[in-house]
């Protein structure tokens, strides 16, 4: 129930965050497209005019016209009513109100690092966005390949993503944390095999197994080679990775393995971190 309750609460984070992008970037296509076809029609309106008053001088030299005068030129055929986009709808969607008794911040407390940060504040080619909770801004970061923190100002909604070359720093109004966490499970650094701090490393493949699912990744095998990372890893949680590899992960029962690429280490948060 844990579980499935942490997951369902991410997803409701999320989904407004997901919502509001949505809605943002149709309305930018359609400015784009509204602005393209009003620019076509005035151009046409332009030629239209030109081309009566071009006809006009060549009847009066001709001698068809007495004046090469054109009076108003009605252009109204050309013009083009570009209705406006739909207002933007406010998407509130309330946590059940089953969370607080069931277990009051379970999920955050087993994922989130309160009164941090990570600096660089921003990766490369991201910038800050406002967003709704720290959910959201965790949702955010999933989405992002390479993302590997994020840091969430309590006060304002401040979102930023941050990738592997960070650190963590104090911030007393920021928490932060990685893009996958369900329950008691967290994921440490890409290109690490070090578990974050008040977790450790899953110890069977059994658990691993079971881990690998709750996070939406397919087991891929079992190996024994000190040159993989030891315990249980995921590949692409978040990260950018192709072929057979995407969404899957593995268990190394070797104790000497280190840190590798496109690897995350996946943890188990202690009761007492909770």
């Amino acid at each position: 129930m844990r579980t499935e309750f942490c997951a369902l609460s991410v997803v409701l984070d999320g989904a407004c965050s997901i919502h509001d992008g949505c809605y943002t970037d149709a309305k930018n296509d359609f400015d784009t497209l509204k602005t393209q076809v009003e620019s076509g029609a005035n151009e046409r309106k332009k030629f239209f005019r030109a081309a009566s008053l071009a006809i006009a001088h060549l009847e009066f030299l001709v001698g068809e016209s007495n004046t090469d005068v054109v009076d108003e030129v009605n252009t109204s055929r050309y013009h083009i009513s570009v209705p406006d986009i739909a207002a933007q709808q406010a998407c509130e969607i309330t946590q059940p109100v089953w969370k607080e008794f069931l277990v009051p911040s379970m999920c955050e407390a087993g994922c989130y690092e309160h009164h941090s940060q990570y600096s660089p504040i921003n990766m490369q080619g991201q910038e800050q966005t406002t967003e709704a909770s720290i959910g959201a801004c965790q949702h955010r970061c999933r989405l992002v390949d390479g993302c590997q923190h994020f840091s969430y100002q309590s006060g304002g909604g401040g979102c930023h993503l941050q990738d592997g070359d960070a650190s963590k720093v104090s911030d007393e109004n920021a928490v932060s944390g990685p893009p996958f966490c369900v329950g008691r499970l967290v994921t440490g650094d890409e290109g690490t095999n070090v578990c974050p701090d008040g977790s450790s490393k899953l110890t069977t493949q059994a658990a691993c197994e079971v881990a690998l699912s709750e996070l939406g990744l397919t087991f891929r095998y079992p190996i024994s080679n000190s040159s993989y990372p030891s315990g249980c890893h995921g590949f692409s949680m978040g990260d950018s990775i192709g072929g057979a590899y995407l969404n899957t992960g593995y268990f190394n029962s070797d104790a000497v393995g280190s840190g590798m690429a496109q690897r995350r280490p996946i943890c188990l948060r202690s009761q007492a971190a909770q």
